[in-house]
């Protein structure tokens, strides 16, 4: 909250806006290398680092939403201190 009131202001002829086609312009050039990262085409490879269901749940319905696969096979590795059973129920729509 402190580092927002300080870029924003806490009000009158100091504060501050955001652009918002500058937040646009910014989001669309973002890269976050291991989410729904491409990392090969022909055949397709898609890496996600996925550690928990939520993210899983993310993961599988950015793929659902990305890409319109006739076959798809998934991967999963996962340590043992991870609650496999939930990364699988939430990729099982997709698998």
């Amino acid at each position: 909250l402190a580092a927002v009131e300080a870029f924003f202001g806490i009000g009158g002829e100091q504060a501050r806006s955001l652009d918002i086609d500058a937040i646009r312009k910014a989001f669309a050039s973002v890269l976050s290398p291991g989410r729904l990262e491409v990392v090969r085409s022909s055949p397709t490879v898609v890496l996600d680092a996925a550690h928990n269901p939520a993210g899983a749940k993310a993961a599988a319905d950015g793929i659902s939403e990305a890409f319109s696969f006739s076959r798809l096979i998934g991967v999963v590795g996962t340590s043992g201190d991870k609650d496999v059973r939930g990364l699988l129920e939430a990729f099982e729509p997709i698998f």
